[in-house]
């Protein structure tokens, strides 16, 4: 079995508005169902989504039917601080230093990970996980501590 992990489409930013409720920029839902129709997963495949007005339109579009939504599956959980100006420069923080909550309310990236973990362990425990680097295409295999 393979598990794809498939980010979110673009979504429509509305400053002030959490990401979590961010939907899906309509524009770019074709572009979504281009990438369906190129779909390298098999068409028996299992489909799980956050509840995240963006990923679940994303998730439905590439699935072509309505996907189960899990909420351990939701995006890095940065509270309801609002819009964050250097947003950019505060991921690049959170990604060194990964055990840290580098904003006030912060959830750090490894509690993000270790959700996840933790629900993918339970729904397929029969998975290995395999990382593929965007940036430089080495291919491991964490250890991801419960």
């Amino acid at each position: 079995m393979a598990l794809f992990l498939v980010r979110h489409g673009r979504p429509v930013v509305v400053p002030g508005t959490p990401p979590a409720n961010w939907v899906l920029d309509l524009e770019h839902e074709r572009d979504v169902a281009e990438l369906a129709a190129r779909a390298p997963w098999p068409d028996d495949a299992m489909w799980f989504t956050s509840p995240e007005p963006k990923a679940a339109r994303t998730a439905s579009l590439l699935a072509g039917q309505s996907v189960d939504v899990v909420d351990d599956l939701r995006e890095h959980d940065r509270g309801v601080g609002g819009w964050v100006d250097d947003f950019h420069a505060a991921m690049a923080e959170a990604f060194a230093q990964p055990g840290s909550a580098v904003r006030d309310g912060w959830e750090t990236l490894s509690e993000t990970r270790r959700r996840v973990e933790r629900w993918r362990a339970r729904a397929m425990p029969d998975v290995i996980v395999v990382e593929i680097d965007r940036w430089d295409r080495s291919v491991r295999a964490p250890a991801l501590a419960g």
